[in-house]
């Protein structure tokens, strides 16, 4: 996925371990920004590239825990993101929980803390933020 967002390529055949009811949410700086699908997802992360062209994620640490008799993982991820406005740079970490669901791994759910930018980013980035939305926000 990060090779997605720093490539801004969204035909990476990573992206078919998506699950289709795959679901995340982000706890920004000022708000929580929830996507439910693939398609909502990269249609999210379109718009940040859009209003942050520069961003940019780096893995910093990747943990993993997996039960395979179970057939559940989680992933998690300390990243730093950058290519905001002022040289900013922020930490960020997930988790990512994965499910083996017809003999294949699956991404199910990822759960993002810190480091996605919410109402906090600043001034208006082509039309694309608003006070009280984030870059994010599906519904704008």
């Amino acid at each position: 996925m990060l090779n997605c967002i720093n490539t801004k390529s969204w035909d990476d055949p990573c992206l078919r371990y998506l699950a289709l009811d795959f679901n995340t949410n982000f706890d920004a700086a000022n708000e929580t920004i929830r996507a439910t699908g693939t398609e909502e997802l990269i249609g999210q992360l379109q718009r940040l590239l859009e209003a942050v062209p520069s961003y940019h994620s780096t893995f910093v640490d990747v943990a993993a825990e997996v039960n395979e008799r179970a057939g559940k993982g989680t992933v998690w991820v300390l990243r730093t993101l950058s290519g905001f406005p002022d040289g900013l740079r922020r930490e960020s970490v997930s988790a990512m929980d994965w499910e083996r669901l017809q003999g294949s791994w699956y991404l199910v759910r990822h759960r993002g803390i810190r480091g996605a930018p919410g109402s906090d980013f600043g001034e208006d980035a082509d039309g694309l933020l608003t006070n009280n939305e984030t870059v994010l926000n599906s519904e704008s």
